[in-house]
């Protein structure tokens, strides 16, 4: 039970991440949001190192701004990466 309200909950910051880092090239509802999400990360199922997740987002989008699209969707990901390694370390350093 709490493993699925953990899930659902990583996937809606997911989707609020995504319509927040997009709002500075373009509007988009949060329902635009969940499919363009959704959608990336089913074609990163199918490629190498979720590369897939990348092309997929910027499908959505004009042919003049993927290249802004792609940009943003590496910032959103280098910057959850980071917190992810801050924080594992110090979780790290709190446990020995």
């Amino acid at each position: 039970m709490i493993i699925t309200l953990l899930s659902q909950l990583n996937w809606f910051f997911e989707i609020l991440k995504w319509k927040l880092l997009v709002q500075s090239v373009k509007s988009i509802p949060f329902k635009t949001a969940i499919e363009q999400t959704l959608g990336a990360h089913t074609a990163s199922l199918f490629t190498p190192n979720r590369i897939g997740d990348y092309g997929a987002k910027a499908l959505y989008f004009a042919w003049e701004l993927r290249p802004k699209i792609v940009g943003l969707n590496g910032i959103g990901n280098l910057a959850q990466m980071l917190i992810t390694t801050i924080l594992g370390s110090i979780g790290l350093f709190f446990s020995r």
